[in-house]
């Protein structure tokens, strides 16, 4: 199914910008606790150069 609009919108927690935000995806980008690594989504803020990893804000379906 075809939508029109975007149905997510984010924005920097920190600045408020939605304009300058890009995402890079790291194989081995984060660490549990038990300390195997797993993929990650690193988002980053162009305007006050704030990273976050997806997983900070949003579960990871099956890591739950």
């Amino acid at each position: 199914m075809a939508i029109a609009k975007t149905r997510i919108h984010m924005i920097c927690g920190i600045c408020g910008n939605n304009e300058m935000l890009h995402y890079k995806i790291e194989p081995l980008g984060r660490c549990d606790n038990d300390g195997k690594e797993h993929p990650a989504v690193i988002i980053s803020c162009d305007n006050c150069s704030s990273i976050t990893s997806l997983d900070e804000v949003i579960p990871e379906e099956g890591r739950e």
